[in-house]
């Protein structure tokens, strides 16, 4: 329930797990256990758990320099920062973690069309080790890193997080979420067109519409 006085929390979904198993389950009105929600920095576990797939498999190498192409001007010495570094919040990078509208994280992921890029900008504020903090900015660079350890082939970046992990863990509802629905509250953000690719098999007269939708602007066929 929400707290009758102050701002509301706004939680939507409390699920308690106790050795394995599901033991209570609540709901905000209007969601429900079928209802897709962000993960949020649940995502940075994952993220993690997928890097550490691609390590053992020698795509990555966790004590080498992180190569982040931002940091490679000379004497640069976010240079030295590893993907452990990363990984463990240690990195030393400035980065604002914090829901003020002027903030970093709001800042990156509201107002940046690409956030890595944004959070590889920031500049060194503490010796990496020497300082833990929770940072979405570098989760979003270990995100690209990624990304990019499948050079040229974004299909086999896509498909890698379900075979690899969630079909084996058994979050075989988790997904990618590549839209803009995490945009929807952002009130001043200048609106993109947003094109849907489909083929014309996939035609149907009517799709019932669900709370978590996003309109399109129009959708493109094969024809």
């Amino acid at each position: 329930s929400e707290p009758t006085d102050g701002g509301k929390r706004e939680t939507r979904a409390v699920v308690v797990v106790y050795r394995g198993s599901i033991v209570g389950e609540r709901y905000a009105e209007g969601f429900d256990a079928q209802t897709p929600l962000p993960g949020w920095s649940m995502t940075k576990s994952v993220v993690a758990a997928l890097v550490g797939i691609r390590v053992g498999e020698g795509a990555l190498d966790l004590h080498a320099p992180a190569p982040v192409p931002e940091w490679r001007g000379p004497g640069d010495p976010r240079g030295a920062i590893t993907l452990d570094q990363l990984l463990r919040m240690s990195s030393g990078l400035a980065f604002g973690e914090t829901k003020e509208n002027d903030s970093d994280m709001v800042t990156m992921l509201f107002d940046r069309g690409d956030a890595a890029a944004y959070a590889a900008a920031k500049p060194l504020e503490h010796t990496p080790d020497s300082h833990w903090h929770d940072s979405s900015g570098t989760a979003n660079i270990v995100s690209r890193i990624l990304r990019e350890s499948f050079p040229g082939n974004l299909a086999a970046h896509f498909r890698f997080p379900r075979e690899a992990l969630l079909d084996r863990i058994g979050m075989g509802s988790a997904y990618y979420d590549r839209c803009f629905a995490h945009l929807k509250p952002r009130k001043n953000w200048i609106k993109p067109k947003h094109i849907g690719v489909a083929f014309d098999c996939q035609k149907v007269e009517e799709i019932p519409p669900n709370p978590w939708d996003i309109p399109l602007y129009g959708v493109i066929t094969e024809n």
